[in-house]
């Protein structure tokens, strides 16, 4: 009998021991919705047929809260089972925690005594029916032998739904360095595939509340987390106040979010801040839908990221319109901070932003802040505008505003090509803006097609100054006393001293800029009296060199305006060419043209219906410039060879679509 308890005692020790060790090293959990269970150990849970209905971090075990106390004042309270919930439910709805007041859909939430105060006219338990109010939980302990280990893995069958009760995914932990994160992965991109299609993560934000912020929920969030990997999930309907993705600061070791389905409806399909991380990876991913694709807008000056990659992605836009008047859709934002460059390395490439976008917008891609940037491969289009008058007003935007401080940005090898035309809309007022202190902008390589303007420079001339004794008023002109050189004076930036004193000193800012001023001349009023006394050469803060660019308006219905006109003469390299159509001494584009691209299909009003390569006897052809082996390949892959093709798609001798206008003026002889 001793013997034999000894034996049961052992094979005790034995098995806790096991059931311990088996969560130490990182494991390959499955979650389905539809089959799952979230009683089951963490052990099971690694097998298909027993897998979780949840994941960890996911809103798990639902609580129904029955036992009410009645504390006057329409203010009831009961007990629950476990920690501070993820959320309450009263009838299914996801109530609003905000203290004492008298909606039934309020709570507070006493993580001591562990008791829910609810806001009611009568006892819930009678009032809410048939599930009453029930509370879930996300904090990972209801998994029955869970621990988390670096590089732990989560497979969701393909095919699936989760609903919004069970939403987001709180992603608790950290992955770990040296290509080991966590992964959350769609089991459609297992092989063997587990279910067939996308696991959906569904925030069932009905129509009527994706524009007020009063439904739906964020699908996913990961604050402060890093080596992470998310990978072939839909997320759906989250509504405006929510988030597809929600990243907050990302750390060192980075964020990886390839082959998703987005179709979130809210203002961020995604967002993150900056922090110091040195990764955030976006790719092969289509987005419908949203405000914003990403969003990042720093506000710390010590923020650096160090490599920030979108690829391989389709962004279709936003066609509902719910959002009108309520937030400007960018297909994709990113802003650093001021002077702090906080985006290093940032690359956007080989992804198509096309589609059907409805509202008045800034910009397709919307940059500031960044050291580095560099753009290429994209396809920029508007494949249907409603009949609205509503103007997109750039496509890329480099800088919109002084404050922004940038350094050099590569705008190569892209097509922006906006051939659906309606004769309300101006489609797109810009293909580039090009904000002040943005540094070196390289524009080589591109096709504009259809923009009211080719490329508009805001950029600036900063001019030092010494005794200032009258402060210029904006937008009069001034010029120098030796120099001849005249500028219109846009803003001071004041370093020392005082106008009233005489020995105002700082930088002018100015633009519309003639002839070279010098050093230590006077700078003069219009009427000849003395401003100031410049200290040191004129210094332009945006530099433009752009060239071996088409450039093409044929199809644009506002033939009374310009659509060639770079718009703003500051910061030229080079000798002065195509003025003919430039509008003035731009110093830009010696090698560009302007003609009609010639792309395969135009667009016809719906996504996805035009063809935007070059048909055999396009202008493009042969008409760019060798950029380097890092741009050989094009959009599709093709590897540019010889002289290089203008725009995103590189010829390579495949069948017209359509066949190219028969010769003219042709003669035997």
């Amino acid at each position: 009998m001793i013997k034999t308890s000894k034996k049961i005692f052992f094979c005790l020790i034995f098995l806790t021991s096991f059931l311990l060790w088996q969560n130490v090293e990182a494991a390959t959990y499955y979650i389905d919705y539809e089959t799952g269970d979230d009683s089951r150990t963490a052990l099971q849970a690694q097998s298909k047929d027993t897998p979780w209905k949840t994941a960890p971090g996911m809103v798990s075990d639902l609580e129904t809260v029955t036992a009410w106390s009645d504390l006057g004042n329409n203010q009831w309270q009961g007990t629950t089972a476990s920690n501070y919930p993820s959320l309450v439910l009263f009838d299914d709805a996801v109530g609003t925690e905000v203290g004492a007041s008298e909606v039934v859909s309020e709570f507070a939430y006493d993580g001591v005594g562990k008791t829910l105060t609810v806001y009611s006219i009568g006892d819930p338990s009678v009032t809410y029916s048939p599930n009453g109010i029930r509370v879930g939980y996300g904090d990972g302990e209801h998994y029955i032998n869970y621990n988390h280990a670096a590089g732990d893995k989560f497979i969701f069958k393909g095919g699936v739904t989760w609903p919004y009760t069970r939403l987001p995914l709180i992603i608790q932990n950290s992955g770990a360095t040296a290509g080991n994160p966590d992964i959350y992965i769609g089991g459609q991109l297992e092989n063997p595939a587990w279910g067939s299609g996308y696991p959906i993560f569904n925030g069932e934000a009905p129509s009527g509340q994706r524009s007020d912020g009063s439904g739906g929920r964020t699908g996913i969030s990961a604050y402060d987390k890093s080596n992470i990997t998310i990978s072939g999930i839909k997320i759906y309907h989250n509504g405006f106040g929510q988030r597809g993705i929600s990243l907050g600061d990302i750390g060192s070791g980075g964020i990886d979010i390839g082959n998703m389905w987005m179709e979130t409806q809210s203002v961020n399909a995604i967002d993150f801040s900056a922090g110091d991380g040195d990764k955030f990876w976006l790719h092969d991913s289509h987005f419908v839908d949203n405000v914003h694709t990403l969003f990042s807008r720093e506000a710390q000056s010590t923020s650096i990221f160090t490599d920030v990659r979108i690829y391989n992605n389709i962004i279709e836009g936003l066609n509902s319109g719910t959002f009108k008047g309520v937030s400007h859709p960018d297909g994709i934002q990113l802003q650093g901070y001021g002077t702090a460059n906080t985006f290093k390395n940032l690359k956007i490439y080989n992804n198509q932003f096309r589609g059907v976008w409805d509202i008045g917008g800034q910009a397709m891609l919307n940059l500031a802040g960044y050291d580095n940037a560099e753009i290429y491969n994209n396809l920029f289009t508007i494949e249907k505008i409603p009949d609205s008058g509503e103007t997109w007003q750039v496509v890329v935007s480099a800088g919109y505003s002084e404050g922004w401080h940038s350094n050099g940005i590569k705008i190569y090898d892209n097509t922006m090509e906006y051939s659906y035309i309606n004769t309300a809309t101006t489609n797109a007022k810009y293909c580039i803006f090009v904000g002040s202190n943005q540094g070196i902008v390289e524009i080589k390589n591109n096709i504009f097609s259809g923009c009211l303007f080719g490329i508009n420079s805001a950029s600036k001339v900063n001019l030092s100054f010494t005794n200032g004794t009258v402060a210029p008023v904006a937008n009069s002109y001034i010029h120098g006393d030796t120099s001849g050189a005249t500028a219109r004076f846009n803003s001071v930036r004041l370093a020392s001293g005082s106008w009233l004193g005489g020995d105002a000193a700082g930088t002018m800012v100015l633009d519309i800029v003639t002839g070279v001023w010098q050093n230590g001349e006077n700078i003069l009023k219009e009427d000849d009296t003395v401003h100031a006394q410049s200290s040191s050469l004129a210094v332009i803060d945006t530099i433009i060199d752009s060239d071996y660019n088409i450039f093409n308006a044929s199809e644009h219905p506002f033939t009374s305006l310009n659509p060639y006109d770079h718009f703003d003469t500051v910061g030229s390299l080079g000798a002065t060419c195509l003025t003919e159509f430039m509008g003035s001494d731009s110093g830009w584009d010696c090698h560009s043209n302007k003609a009609n691209p010639i792309i395969n299909t135009a667009p016809s009003g719906t996504y996805g219906s035009g063809d935007y390569s070059l048909q055999s006897d396009s202008p493009a052809i042969n008409a760019g410039t060798n950029l380097g082996v890092s741009y050989a390949a094009d959009i599709l892959g093709n590897v540019r060879s010889g002289t290089w093709d203008v725009g995103a798609y590189e010829y390579t001798g495949a069948a017209d679509v359509v066949a190219p206008s028969a010769p003219s003026r042709l003669s035997v002889s």
